[in-house]
């Protein structure tokens, strides 16, 4: 396998509901060329020195590229805001509050075949 480049790629993920804007600033020196994929969402970017930003109005999976680099992306998974959730008292849910490390071996399965970890 010598001579391919080993992908380094960048993963970030948020939670949003409404409109929200996206800023990236690359740190590498200016953009010359950006591209959000997948294409067919047809979300444009807009460039300026080393930042590019766009809008998203919806939850999407997104790799964005920079000067034509496919191998150091940017993973962004932009979800919606969970609209049920699990209430840290709830047997079926592991709850580790602010402030707390704890390392443990976890099972998933209950009777209700669901298992939450807040």
């Amino acid at each position: 396998m010598s001579g391919l480049r080993k992908p380094k790629n960048t993963r970030f993920g948020t939670d949003f509901s409404g409109v929200v804007d996206v800023s990236i600033t690359y740190n590498k020196g200016n953009i010359e060329s950006a591209r959000v994929r997948p294409l067919s969402y047809g979300i444009t970017a807009v460039i300026k020195k080393n930042t590019i930003t766009f809008s998203l109005s919806q939850p999407r999976n997104l790799s964005v590229e920079v000067n034509g680099d496919i191998f150091h992306n940017l993973q962004l998974f932009a979800n919606s805001i969970e609209a049920t959730r699990p209430k840290s008292t709830d047997p079926n849910v592991i709850y580790y509050g602010p402030g707390g490390d704890m390392v443990v071996q976890l099972d998933f399965t209950s009777a209700s075949g669901h298992g939450y970890l807040v």
